[in-house]
Formats: C-alpha cells, sequence, structure tokens
C-alpha cells in the first residue's frame, strides 16, 4: 500500500509539471500576461540627491493584440492603465521636471491621464515575447527618513470572443478586467553632515563643473561687465540656492538673472568695479557636498576672467570731469570782463537756460517713456521669450492643420520660466498660481493643456475657438512687469 501511494504521488507531481510548462506557453492566466514594477538605481541617497524612480512594463505582445480591449477612447499604444501616485507625489521629496525625453514613445495612461513610455527590446519569458516599457521620474528628497514608494497596480481589460460592429470594429462579448499588483521600492535618505560644511554651502548636492566668460553685452564704457556663469553635471542642478558674488574681490554685485535650467545652469550677474583699474573677475568659488564614495564636501572653481579694459567705478569719471572742465579759468570773485553785472546776467541766463531745458526735458519724457520701457523690455530675455510664444501661438491657432498644443505649452512654460516639457504635469495649477497666475485662469490653463495634448493623441477636438485660446494664453501672460506689457501693449 504504502509503495502504490508512493508512485502515484509521483505521476501526479509529473502531470502537474507537464501542465505547467504547457501552461507557460498557451495558457498563462491574464494576470501573467502583464508585469509592473517600480525599481531605482540606488536604494541610499543623501537629502537634495536626484533620485530616479523607473516605472517598467512587460505585456504579452501577441496576446494583448488579440485579445486586449481599449479602456478609453482615446487611441492610445499600450491598451492599459498603471496606476502609480508615488511617480506624481512622493512624500519627502520634490518631483523634478522637466521629465526626461522619449525617444521610441508608447502612449498609455498613466494615473488619470496620457503619458509616454520608452519602447525597449523585447524579452522572453516563459517562451512567451514580451515588449518592455519603462517611465523615468526623478525626484529631490527634501528631508532624512525613509521614501516609501506605493506600489503600482496595472488595469487592463480583455476578451475571448469579439463580434464585428457597423464600422468594422471588434465588440467584446465577454469583456473581463484585470489587475496585476506590482512592487515598489523603499529608498534611505541620509542627512548632509555638519561636520566639513564649509560657511558658504548653498545646498549644491552632486558632481559639477563650472566656468565664467563675459557676456558680450556688457555695458559700454568700461563701467561694469555682464558676468555669465554656467555650471553643468549631475545633481540638484535647479535647486540650490543662485550662487552669492558677494565679497567678490574688487567688484559690487547689482544683480543676477538665473534660469535654473537643466542640464546647464546660466546665471548672468551685473558687476560693477570699486575701484579703479580692476583688469579681471576674480575666480569664483562653489561649495558642493560630492555623494560619490568617499562622499564629502568639494569645491568647484572657475578661472579668473581677465578684462580686456581696466574698469573705472561708476560716477568716478564725471567727478574727475567737472575738474578737467573747470581748469584754465579765472576763479575768485567773478568781476572781471563786466564786474557784478555780467556775472549776474550769466547767471540770470543760466536760469532761463534750466527752464527751457526742463520743459523740453517734461516734453520728452512722456514720449520716449515708452519706448525706454519697450526697450527695457525687450532686453529682458524672460519678456522676449513670453513675447515670442504668443506670436507663435496666434500664428498655430490660424493655421487649421497645426495643432496648439506644444505653443500653449511655451506660453505657460515662459510664465514658469521652465522649458515647455516641464509644464505636461498634475501639479501645473498650483505652480501658475504660485507664479501670480489667477487661481481661475492657472486651472482653466492645465485642462485647455490636458485637452490639447489629449487632442494630439487622437482624443478629437480639443479648441473650438482659436481666439479663446488666444485670450486664454494672454490673460496667464498678464500680470505687472515685462509680462503684462506683452499682453498688453504691441
Amino acid at each position: 500500500m504504502r509503495p502504490a501511494r508512493t508512485i502515484s504521488v509521483a505521476l501526479l507531481l509529473l502531470i502537474v509539471g507537464l501542465l505547467a510548462r504547457s501552461a507557460s506557453a498557451d495558457d498563462l492566466p491574464p494576470e501573467r500576461r502583464a508585469l509592473v514594477g517600480i525599481t531605482t538605481p540606488r536604494d541610499t541617497v543623501y537629502v537634495g540627491e536626484p533620485v530616479t524612480l523607473r516605472l517598467e512594463l512587460l505585456l504579452d505582445t501577441e496576446w494583448f493584440e488579440e485579445h486586449a480591449v481599449p479602456l478609453v477612447r482615446q487611441r492610445m499604444d499600450l491598451p492599459i492603465q498603471v496606476l502609480a501616485p508615488g511617480l506624481d507625489r512622493l512624500a519627502g521629496a520634490v518631483r523634478r521636471s522637466p521629465p526626461r525625453t522619449v525617444l521610441v514613445p508608447a502612449r498609455f495612461v498613466l494615473n488619470d491621464g496620457p503619458s509616454l513610455a520608452e519602447f525597449y527590446p523585447f524579452e522572453e519569458i516563459d517562451d512567451r515575447s514580451f515588449s518592455v516599457h519603462r517611465v523615468d521620474v526623478d525626484f529631490l528628497p527634501t528631508q532624512a527618513g525613509v521614501l516609501a514608494v506605493p506600489p503600482p497596480t496595472l488595469r487592463f481589460a480583455y476578451a475571448t470572443r469579439f463580434e464585428r460592429d457597423f464600422a468594422g470594429g471588434r465588440l467584446p462579448l465577454d469583456r473581463t478586467d484585470v489587475r496585476v499588483a506590482g512592487t515598489a521600492p523603499s529608498i534611505r535618505v541620509l542627512p548632509l553632515p555638519e561636520e566639513g560644511r564649509p560657511a558658504g554651502f548653498s545646498g549644491a548636492v552632486g558632481r559639477f563643473t563650472m566656468r565664467a566668460a563675459l557676456d558680450p553685452s556688457s555695458p559700454a564704457g568700461g563701467k561694469g561687465v555682464r558676468l555669465v556663469l554656467r555650471i553643468e553635471g549631475e545633481g540638484n542642478l535647479e535647486a540650490f540656492d543662485t550662487p552669492s558674488l558677494a565679497g567678490l574681490d574688487g567688484f559690487h554685485v547689482y544683480g543676477a538673472l538665473d534660469d535654473r535650467g537643466r542640464p546647464v545652469r546660466t546665471i548672468r550677474y551685473d558687476l560693477g568695479p570699486v575701484r579703479d583699474g580692476v583688469r579681471e573677475v576674480p575666480p569664483i568659488a562653489l561649495a558642493t557636498f560630492d555623494p560619490t564614495p568617499p562622499a564629502g564636501y568639494r569645491t568647484v572653481t572657475t578661472a579668473a576672467v581677465p578684462l580686456a579694459t581696466p574698469l573705472t567705478p561708476r560716477g568716478v569719471a564725471g567727478r574727475e570731469g567737472t575738474k578737467d572742465a573747470g581748469a584754465g579759468e579765472t576763479q575768485g570773485t567773478g568781476l572781471g570782463r563786466g564786474g557784478f553785472r555780467a556775472d549776474e546776467a550769466r547767471r540770470g541766463g543760466a536760469v532761463v537756460v534750466a527752464v527751457a531745458v526742463a520743459i523740453l526735458a517734461a516734453l520728452g519724457y512722456g514720449l520716449s517713456r515708452g519706448r525706454r520701457a519697450r526697450a527695457a523690455a525687450a532686453a529682458d530675455p524672460a519678456h522676449a521669450r513670453m513675447r515670442a510664444a504668443l506670436e507663435a501661438l496666434r500664428a498655430t491657432t490660424g493655421r487649421p492643420d497645426a495643432g496648439p498644443a506644444g505653443a500653449f505649452a511655451e506660453v505657460l512654460a515662459a510664465r514658469l520660466a521652465c522649458p515647455a516639457a516641464a509644464v505636461i504635469a498634475s501639479d501645473l495649477a498650483a505652480r501658475l498660481a504660485a507664479a501670480g497666475v489667477e487661481p481661475d485662469i492657472a486651472a482653466q490653463a492645465a485642462v485647455t493643456l490636458e485637452r490639447l495634448v489629449g487632442a494630439r493623441y487622437g482624443g478629437g477636438a480639443a479648441i473650438d475657438a482659436p481666439r479663446d485660446l488666444v485670450a486664454l494664453a494672454e490673460r496667464v501672460a498678464a500680470r505687472a512687469g515685462a509680462h503684462g506689457a506683452t499682453a498688453r501693449g504691441r
């Protein structure tokens, strides 16, 4: 009896193994036709060190082509929806923008809207060919602790029986919805060490290089320069404070324009000399924390920038000119050549001339004020960008064959001073409101961009009246200062 039972169990295990092998080839359950997960290259980082979350999707291509049922009316390359709230918002970190460039895109629904995944070569799993798609999202940790990434869920629908409709499409007769649970990591975030932290540390975390050069648009007359500082590398490039040049030997800093860009951050400083004979801009240092082993604080330094002409402080040349103008003239009572009356007449004439000059200046002020304001605005790169974006949008909406999504996104990007790709995010309305756009206009702009992007992906017409789109863009641009001038007067 006991030997017979042993043989029966062995035969049963063999049959189950054969059935399982057969199922792995042709009869996998629907739940195994798709895989989803979030990974990260490093599970330990420092505060401020960029961390990448990679959403990975694997789909049984042939099976999906035969059985998948679309989840939304909008045309998608992948008939799935991935619920991954951790890719939109992660407690203890901020999402970086812009998103990475997608070279071979595949459209699918991520959370509540369309997204693009990068297509990668196929992989063979259980004798089946799975297409591989990935989405990389970068975050900057803002506090020490643990980043607990919520696991993603993949949704899709399938059917085994279809019938043709009057338009030649397929109607599923036995639709079934499936959810596939995924995995996600936990990331340990370490605080930046206090020991060895430089006094001028401004939060730069990563490995950077830095170079400085003179801007060709520097003011003429030898009274000041415009210095261009470019920082690039791997790290929180756009997040740390604008490097302060306070105390720069020989110079006073009048202002700085920082684009906070990636992968190169460009900062323009207006500098004026504080003494005569300044012949170079001295080296500029940036204190950083390099997280690569052995992690520690480093200092990145530029080379000195020589000046073609020595600089003179503002105002010194004017005072010296006044002294030179009086050289060689009689100094004292002023009674020579006509005595007191002649001197008095000269002063009276000077008063008349001064009044005339004041009147002419008042008349010319009104005429030149607008020209000066427009010239100043034109010199402002942010104003010029907004003006160009609005003109491009008007031109695009005037062509029925052109989609305005890209042009409208550029208007929003000009308002936010970021690349156009960075505006396509779930927090767009909040970012616009924080930039000074009226909350209702910010919300309308975010919804409109989503509709325009959806139309680009095959979701139908998004804007019925191009004039309304232009008007909305102008309201986004309108504010006190350069952008307001752009929207109101041309």
